[in-house]
């Protein structure tokens, strides 16, 4: 991952893919996200399972779409995660109900 986007690998070959490229990116379940983007050869659909899918989301939304709603309330985090990040003495800066106490 870089400023400028990210690289896939998969039994096809590398595929790079700009930030600028995408248009939608959503978290749909764990390590996994659904994204939509203008590749070499037209639009595309794909659904990317990954280590790094929150991650690449996160970096994605934060270039191209900071008022995403996934992004802005945090449920594209893992489980848990807000709760353990605050516990740790790293509270998130996201508006969720539970961590204001």
């Amino acid at each position: 991952m870089t400023n400028a986007g990210f690289y896939v690998q998969t039994m096809e070959g590398l595929f790079p893919w700009t930030w600028e490229s995408i248009h939608l990116m959503q978290v749909v379940a764990f390590n996994r996200v659904i994204m939509q983007a203008q590749s070499t050869t037209g639009p595309v659909t794909w659904r990317l399972n990954s280590e790094w899918a929150e991650l690449i989301f996160a970096l994605w939304a934060l270039r191209r779409h900071p008022s995403h709603p996934q992004l802005r309330d945090g449920t594209w985090l893992p489980q848990n995660w807000l709760r353990w990040a605050t516990d740790q003495g790293y509270r998130p800066h996201l508006d969720r109900p539970e961590l204001s106490s």
